[in-house]
C-alpha cells in the first residue's frame, strides 16, 4: 500500500502551474533542510499564487 500520491514532483509542478501556482524552489530546499523524514526531505514542496 502506497503513499495516496505517487506522482513525480516534476508532474506536481506542472499541474499547480496550470492552477497559477508558482513552485518556490528556494523556499521548498529551505524546509527540507531541517526535517529528518526522508519522504518530507524530498517531496515537500511549497507553491506561491501567481502574480503575487
Amino acid at each position: 500500500r502506497g503513499h495516496f500520491n505517487e506522482q513525480p514532483n516534476d508532474y506536481i509542478i506542472s499541474e499547480l502551474l496550470s492552477r497559477n501556482l508558482i513552485y518556490d524552489e528556494g523556499a521548498s530546499l529551505k524546509l527540507r533542510k531541517f526535517t529528518s523524514l526522508k519522504w518530507f526531505k524530498n517531496t515537500v514542496m511549497i507553491f506561491k499564487r501567481g502574480g503575487i
